[in-house]
């Protein structure tokens, strides 16, 4: 049977927060998103079709970031506005799911408020930035601020994807992008500078929940060496992908939706 995404808001302290809820299991899963160009809510229904078949236990709560992005907007702030829309949707005890920069708001919320979280899965993530990430990050700005829409995407998907993938896949992307508005573009680079200045490396030990973290030694983005200091940090269970996976490993690789679910299906 399909699972069908419902996209619904919530106003957190005046500003509109989007997510979407497919599934309706008994245990909440929050996923959270990296960076994209347009809002991950776009394409609810395909990554509601994406997980339809591990999702027997869950209700999932897509998240995006608010609608009305200002400069200054930092992983803090993602995470309170999770943390305060799970509090207002009585959403408590829930499976956190964040990939990239999502996974560095899971890491905020996991030590702000570990009250809300049950088991945690870290996916290609990063505990601070590193002088790699703030490279390839600065690059897309620049590309966004630009306007160079077919840049940034090409850049976008060469750093996340294998490049088998990349290549079967970029001009689909341009495609799709082709129409983007500067308003669009400037939410991505104000969302892109988020995490400038986070850092909760020296924290993580504070994380006492079950957590998971997965990555990929080829990570193009955020390294491979940044997932394994999270899990060397917490002192929980990993596991690293090698060729040709990179980045998205949690787009490519087949396996990885079983060990996300047989991690929190325990």
């Amino acid at each position: 049977m399909a699972v069908k995404a419902i996209v619904k808001s919530i106003d957190i302290n005046g500003s509109e927060l989007d997510y979407a809820v497919f599934g309706s299991g008994s245990v909440p899963l929050i996923m959270i998103p990296g960076i994209s160009i347009r809002s991950v809510l776009l394409n609810a229904q395909s990554v509601a079709g994406a997980y339809s078949r591990y999702i027997e236990n869950h209700t999932v709560y897509l998240f995006d970031r608010r609608k009305n992005v200002q400069p200054g907007y930092n992983i803090d702030d993602m995470g309170q506005e999770i943390a305060d829309a799970m509090k207002i949707l009585g959403i408590e005890n829930a499976d956190f799911f964040g990939t990239s920069q999502g996974g560095m708001i899971a890491q905020q919320i996991a030590l702000e408020n570990p009250e809300l979280v049950r088991r945690l899965v870290l996916a290609c993530t990063a505990a601070r930035p590193n002088k790699h990430s703030e490279e390839v990050i600065t690059e897309w700005i620049k590309l966004a601020l630009d306007r160079d829409i077919d840049g940034l995407c090409t850049e976008f998907v060469n750093n996340l994807y294998s490049e088998a993938f990349a290549k079967r896949f970029v001009n689909l992307v341009i495609k799709m992008h082709s129409d983007c508005t500067d308003e669009e573009l400037d939410r991505f680079v104000a969302i892109a500078r988020a995490g400038e200045h986070f850092d909760v490396y020296d924290k993580l030990g504070n994380i006492k929940c079950p957590t998971l973290v997965l990555g990929a030694h080829n990570d193009n983005v955020l390294t491979g060496r940044a997932s394994d200091e999270i899990a060397e940090m917490i002192g929980c269970d990993s596991y690293m992908y090698g060729k040709p996976y990179g980045h998205a490993v949690y787009d490519e690789a087949r396996d990885f939706k079983d060990k996300l679910f047989g991690f929190l299906n325990k």
